[in-house]
């Protein structure tokens, strides 16, 4: 059949074009992804081994932290914490060791984000007043988790340690 065709366009003096280019991809890639800095999700984990066995705990807990939105507050912060990059509201999703370790709710929380480390706070907040208080000056930070062992808490004549890895959730940054 295809000896037919072509023999009816030499026939007929006409000629055919053949195109076998692929057309050219015009389209600009999707973005990569990137870390979402304004919230983060963090699992700790809380080991308090008391003078009393029974005041004994290990426990895991999911830390949420969301933006701090309030400009008043992130003025206050700002003046404890000059070097933070970002604020969060956080906030657990059970109370740690039953309740007995008394953390507040909602907790604040400071960072310091560099190209491999951070720097984690607390900020303790009374009647609008704020602290800053380390809780780790050398977490390990990849981009997207922060590795991190706070400076142990004294409870109850004995250390409470709390540590944790901290995500930032992706997202997809918008054309220009």
């Amino acid at each position: 059949m295809t000896a037919i065709l072509l023999t009816l366009f030499a026939c007929s003096g006409g000629s055919v074009a053949v195109d076998d280019t692929e057309p050219a991809d015009t389209e600009e890639p999707d973005p990569d992804p990137v870390p979402d800095n304004s919230r983060y999700t963090s699992e700790l984990t809380w080991e308090l081994d008391s003078l009393i066995d029974t005041w004994d705990c290990t426990d895991t807990t999911i830390e949420t932290g969301e933006p701090v939105t309030d400009e008043d507050m992130l003025q206050a912060m700002t003046e404890v914490c000059p070097l933070c990059d970002y604020f969060y509201v956080a906030t657990q999703d059970k109370e740690p060791c039953e309740g007995n370790l008394n953390v507040p709710d909602p907790d604040y929380r400071g960072v310091v984000l560099g190209e491999t480390a951070a720097q984690l706070y607390q900020l303790e907040e009374d009647d609008g007043d704020f602290e800053s208080v380390p809780l780790d000056m050398a977490a390990d930070y990849d981009g997207w988790t922060m590795s991190f062992s706070a400076i142990p808490f004294e409870i109850w004549g004995t250390d409470l340690h709390v540590s944790g890895t901290w995500e930032f959730a992706e997202m997809i940054p918008e054309d220009d």
